[in-house]
């Protein structure tokens, strides 16, 4: 084990550690705030999802507006600074009543979450060599896991017992990071040890064509998850007596699964090559969406869930890879906030319209309009990958996961 640990650098532990401790956060946030935003707005399920949309709405606007600020700072003050944010907004959360007031503490934990995951990528692509850096990718996923497979059972009891107490514990959660992190995370970019033509380079989006149709073919994966965290325990809700337990045993199946098989899948697919590693799991997530729509028992959920999973281990750690080999240094956080901003977009405005699709159709057009985007977003990714395969080396680009 110790020579493992020693492979990566002190950053990757403290960040797996972090990821630990927040992911129980991420896991309340989306789906219980969802619930608990449903029960405060008399069951209106337009104005629930209206509430969530805005935060991932505010952080692909701040990405775009001020994602250049990201790489103009040292990672350690973004990421300190980030979590100062975050707690504030949910410690609000706990007190906080009516649509206005959640709708600013969600605008106001975006400022704080905007600027937290392309810095913290861009740090693990700092501190690792390129053969390791998918591997990196992937001890974090599996810490969020790790996080979060209590998470889902933990949530339901303390959303039971008392939102206001779930809120809290959150936050706590993550001033227990930001402790950690300041006692212990080194500084690992300084923009002043740039060459000045790097420093001075203004992005200029032609430039940058295949960071945007990477984002753009993600755009299909990340409304998939999207859907699963917040209009998916509405969709339970309406159609199944037990839909709290079956929601939270769904995410500990998952959960498992990522602690049990993502690094070792990582690992082994790592001289597989982009397009087949596109294809596939494309082909997993729709299989899963089949499930997931037409499966009129409970059990049959099960291996939708199982399917879900391994397309997520087989696709993200590696196109996160792809980005940190694509990246220039100087906009190497940018391009992590960039592509990372198909999770905005598709959480701002996949609830609201998968909200709108599912209260006229039951669910049913919910899940082919998913199907017929991962079908689509398959075919736009694994053209922007061939690209890929041909400008950069391929060998390095295998070796990167």
């Amino acid at each position: 084990m110790k020579p493992y640990i020693k492979k990566f650098h002190s950053v990757i532990w403290i960040q797996a550690g972090g990821h630990l401790l927040t992911s129980f956060t991420a896991v309340i946030l989306l789906p219980f705030l969802t619930l608990h935003l449903y029960n405060q707005t008399n069951h209106n399920v337009f104005q629930a999802t209206l509430i969530i949309g805005i935060q991932p709405l505010a952080e692909f606007l701040l990405t775009i507006t001020l994602g250049g600020w990201v790489d103009r700072f040292s990672r350690r003050t973004i990421l300190l600074s980030s979590m100062m944010i975050q707690i504030a907004a949910l410690s609000g959360f706990a007190f906080a009543n009516g649509f206005i007031a959640f709708g600013l503490l969600n605008l106001l934990n975006a400022c704080g979450r905007f600027i937290y995951i392309p810095a913290a990528r861009a740090q693990v692509t700092d501190v690792t060599p390129l053969p390791h850096r998918a591997e990196a990718f992937a001890i974090l996923s599996t810490a969020d896991s790790v996080g979060a497979l209590c998470g889902p059972i933990l949530g339901a009891l303390l959303f039971k017992a008392s939102p206001t107490l779930m809120f809290l514990a959150s936050a706590a959660l993550l001033l227990v990071y930001l402790f950690i992190a300041a006692k212990l995370l080194p500084e690992t970019y300084l923009p002043a040890h740039l060459e000045p033509a790097q420093r001075n380079e203004k992005f200029k989006w032609t430039r940058h064509s295949l960071l945007l149709w990477l984002m753009i073919g993600s755009l299909p994966l990340s409304l998939f998850h999207s859907q699963m965290e917040t209009n998916w325990p509405l969709y339970l809700k309406n159609h199944f007596i037990h839909d709290i337990f079956i929601f939270s045993l769904l995410s500990t199946i998952g959960n498992l699964l990522f602690i049990c098989l993502e690094i070792y899948i990582v690992n082994k697919s790592a001289k597989i090559s982009l397009v087949k590693i596109v294809v596939v799991s494309y082909f997993l997530y729709t299989a899963a969406a089949i499930g997931f729509g037409f499966s009129h028992h409970a059990a049959l959920f099960i291996p939708a869930e199982i399917l879900f999973t391994l397309g997520a281990i087989m696709s993200l750690n590696r196109l996160q890879s792809v980005i940190s080999t694509i990246a220039p240094p100087q906009f190497m956080a940018r391009y992590f906030a960039i592509y990372g901003s198909h999770w905005d977009i598709s959480r701002a405005l996949g609830p609201v319209a998968g909200g709108w699709i599912m209260a006229r159709t039951g669910g049913y057009g919910l899940f082919i309009s998913l199907i017929l985007a991962l079908l689509a977003g398959a075919s736009i990714q694994a053209r922007t990958v061939r690209r890929i395969e041909k400008q950069y080396d391929v060998h390095s680009v295998s070796d990167v996961s």
